[in-house]
């Protein structure tokens, strides 16, 4: 959670509202999730200079750019739904898709987040504990909504 204490900064430190938190943490998720595609087509088109390389790996590269392109996409759906405050489930569910598009990716060298041998492993594993933390904040935010209902009634 290091990586949100700039913008807490940036914004004078306060928020109080889960939606504003959340949007915060989809828009640093899918920047990551950015990073790690060009990260992995760079990694990519190095390996097919590469003699040595292994086509599997090039391949499980290739799958992983796929993954992370589908997790952009919902992100970008999270994003929406954030800025027009619509709709927490439907961020949860984005979240969701993101984080199976994700794991997906280390799926693919046969591993799970922090192996060694997968190459993606290390910005996997960052981009899962950020969706996992933002499938947290939507929960605050479906809880919020379900309290004000109650109240209202």
């Amino acid at each position: 959670m290091d990586y949100l204490a700039p913008i807490a900064t940036r914004a004078g430190g306060t928020y109080q509202d889960p939606v504003s938190i959340l949007n915060l943490e989809v828009e640093l998720l899918y920047k990551k999730v950015e990073k790690a595609t060009d990260d992995a087509k760079d990694m990519m088109a190095k390996k097919k200079d590469a003699v040595s390389t292994s086509p599997e790996v090039a391949k499980g590269l290739d799958a992983c750019v796929g993954q992370y392109n589908k997790a952009t996409d919902d992100l970008a759906k999270a994003l929406l739904e954030c800025s027009e405050k619509k709709n927490g489930a439907t961020v949860e569910q984005m979240l969701s898709s993101a984080l199976q598009s994700i794991r997906s990716c280390d799926a693919v060298f046969g591993g799970k987040s922090g192996e060694k041998d997968a190459p993606m492993a290390e910005a996997n594993e960052e981009m899962i504990d950020m969706a996992e933390l933002g499938m947290e904040i939507s929960g605050k935010w479906l809880a919020k909504g379900k309290a004000q209902t109650k109240s209202i009634s």
